[in-house]
């Protein structure tokens, strides 16, 4: 399996990077100030569907948006399954701003769990990889 170096920010608490190894994912921890990993043009903003919920309501997931822009691709992973009364906010609301990241070009991909998400992330590398190298043979 062909790795690849991923830097990931140092305020990632490294719930998800044991299952970095397993899809040949190598951390290069380092501070960063957009996104929580990021593969060359890529950049990943990692958010717990608890944290997506909260960045909606104190509009910090518009910050966070507007800061993404400098990269090619932007894709929030977002993790976790959503409880309308736990998390104290209507579902359309989550949905409404995940159409409203999609219309703007950032890719959302909502998962079951951590390891899916690196799953994810890794399959968005490989593909990234595959239509890098086809633009430069064009």
């Amino acid at each position: 399996m062909k790795k690849y170096y991923v830097r990931v920010d140092d305020r990632e608490r490294g719930e998800n990077l044991k299952y970095f190894e397993k899809y040949g994912l190598l951390p290069v921890v380092c501070r960063m100030n957009v996104g929580d990993y990021v593969y060359e043009g890529l950049v990943f903003e990692r958010k717990t569907i608890g944290d997506f919920v909260s960045s909606i309501c104190d509009g910090r997931l518009k910050e966070q948006r507007e800061k993404m822009r400098v990269y090619e691709e932007r894709i929030v992973i977002v993790i976790g399954k959503f409880d309308e009364e736990k998390h104290h906010i209507h579902k359309h609301c989550v949905l409404g701003m995940m159409i409203s990241l999609q219309m703007r070009g950032i890719k959302v991909v909502w998962v079951d769990d951590e390891e899916e998400g690196v799953w994810c992330m890794r399959n968005c590398i490989e593909r990234y990889e595959q239509d890098t190298k086809y633009l430069s043979i064009c």
